[in-house]
């Protein structure tokens, strides 16, 4: 009886050649379709792993190349060598070898059967011509087919970007070379005139009206930026397109962009939903997708889409944080080294790493500072994680007045 095997979160090509597999390896008994009996899941795709989140039984079968991050009890390390996933596949179905029954013998061999007469098939006028036909048949060539075989599974592997190759590092001397990539080196002149439009009057602090919030939720900056960070595209490779330009993000968390800066402003105010983060499991499309464009300069994501955050706040809050709410101690972590450079970073730093304050506290204690500036590092900062709130705060308020005097000292 043949087994059904619903395939989730595989391309066209893989799905194609995992088709070709089954019918020349086991000759129909298990074929692709949807509502089937066995689910087979790509879980180093969004799809899968969307897939598996929902739902996970003892029918599904898991293909990764990170078998220790689930655990399940059907799990298929990439590349996939056949012969254990039709093991995997045959254990399932519950094989055995049925009795042979009389109507699937041949005539020669239900006369046997009936008759008990072993030398009955030489008593059949028909026997010279049947053993003349089988003789000049054609055999079917062994070799042949598992040639074929092997070179459905060499598709398979071969054009699957697995584990390492998703990595910018992989792909940097030969994208360096063949495409000419750079190290992305912001317009400084340009974002700078961006703060000055956006610099915020200080009554609006006291006042508390609702400028100085703003809700991005929904923008895909944020959205990508948590994603990155959260390790949700780790061992994987993203790419989307925007305004005829191509971004990609590499499963080491590095970013390869062709936007040109005044598109990297027109970005940061794009909701999720217009734009598609697609995942590339092909090689091929890889090469394809980035031959499409030219132009191109890579960055730390986290570098990359915070800024874009940043660009999109235009110095508000967005976290709903009350400016007389404390922040927490502020402790910096090992990725602060790529983190984008901001005026005052310093001054802040005495402050926030010293006491638990609040936003309003930090304005009234730094007023040549404005709140522009201690509010963007502030979101900067909150999107790394730095604040802890379980710290406890030893320092007084004339430790934290000193600590402020000689920051200002420091510049003299």
């Amino acid at each position: 009886m043949t087994k059904i095997i619903t395939l989730i979160g595989a391309d066209a090509r893989f799905s194609a050649s995992i088709a070709q597999l089954l019918k020349l390896k086991t000759k129909g008994q298990f074929v692709l379709g949807d509502s089937g009996d066995i689910k087979l899941v790509d879980a180093d795709s969004i799809e899968g792993r969307q897939a598996i989140d929902r739902h996970l039984d003892a029918r599904t079968i898991i293909l990764t190349v990170s078998p220790e991050q689930f655990e399940h009890s059907l799990i298929i390390r990439k590349p996939i060598k056949i012969e254990e996933l039709l093991e995997v596949l045959e254990e399932m179905s519950g094989k055995t070898k049925a009795p042979v029954k009389a109507k699937d013998m041949d005539e020669t061999q239900q006369t046997n059967v009936v008759t008990g007469n072993p030398f009955a098939k030489f008593m059949d006028p028909n026997y010279l011509a049947k053993h003349k036909q089988q003789k000049n048949a054609v055999p079917v060539s062994n070799q042949e087919n598992a040639q074929a075989i092997e070179e459905v599974v060499n598709t398979i592997n071969e054009d699957q970007l697995l584990g390492t190759q998703t990595a910018f590092s992989y792909w940097r001397e030969e994208l360096e070379k063949k495409h000419k990539v750079l190290p992305y080196v912001p317009d400084d002149a340009y974002f700078e005139q961006l703060e000055k439009t956006q610099l915020i009057e200080m009554s609006s602090i006291y006042a508390q009206t609702d400028d100085i919030y703003y809700d991005m939720s929904d923008y895909a900056s944020l959205q990508i930026f948590k994603n990155i960070f959260q390790h949700k595209f780790d061992n994987q490779l993203h790419y989307f397109k925007f305004k005829e330009a191509i971004v990609f993000i590499f499963g080491d968390g590095i970013v390869l962009s062709s936007l040109p800066t005044n598109n990297i402003l027109l970005f940061s105010e794009i909701k999720s939903s217009n734009i598609d983060v697609i995942e590339l499991t092909s090689k091929d499309k890889f090469m394809t997708l980035l031959k499409e464009f030219t132009d191109y300069h890579y960055v730390d994501a986290l570098n990359g889409f915070s800024r874009s955050v940043l660009i999109a706040a235009k110095g508000r809050i967005i976290n709903g944080k009350d400016i007389k709410e404390p922040l927490g101690l502020m402790r910096k972590k090992d990725v602060a080294k790529d983190m984008i450079q901001m005026p005052y970073m310093k001054e802040l730093d005495s402050v926030w790493g010293f006491r638990n304050v609040s936003l309003r506290d930090t304005v009234e204690l730094l007023p040549e500072v404005n709140p522009f500036y201690i509010f963007s590092y502030y979101t900067l900062c909150d999107l790394y994680g730095f604040f802890d709130n379980e710290l406890v705060d030893n320092k007084s308020k004339k430790q934290l007045d000193l600590n402020a005097l000689l920051s200002e000292l420091q510049k003299l």
